[in-house]
């Protein structure tokens, strides 16, 4: 599960969440509201799409950062 960093004030438990790794955003559905976080690395988007990083080791047989 990759980590990301913001201010949850705004999040209660049980608010419905969407997540935007790429753009960087989070926004509360509950609360109709967007929340900016950093955007995750491309190449760290590309490791989660391949399904982790045992996942991408086994695809690429090492790290494919291009």
């Amino acid at each position: 599960m990759p980590v990301i960093e913001c201010d949850t004030d705004l999040i209660d438990p049980g608010d419905v969440l969407d997540v935007d790794l790429t753009n960087g955003i989070i926004i509360n559905r509950t609360k109709d509201i967007e929340i900016t976080v950093k955007p995750l690395p491309q190449v760290m988007i590309k490791i989660l799409t391949d399904g982790g990083l045992a996942a991408h080791f086994r695809k690429y047989g090492g790290f494919n950062l291009e």
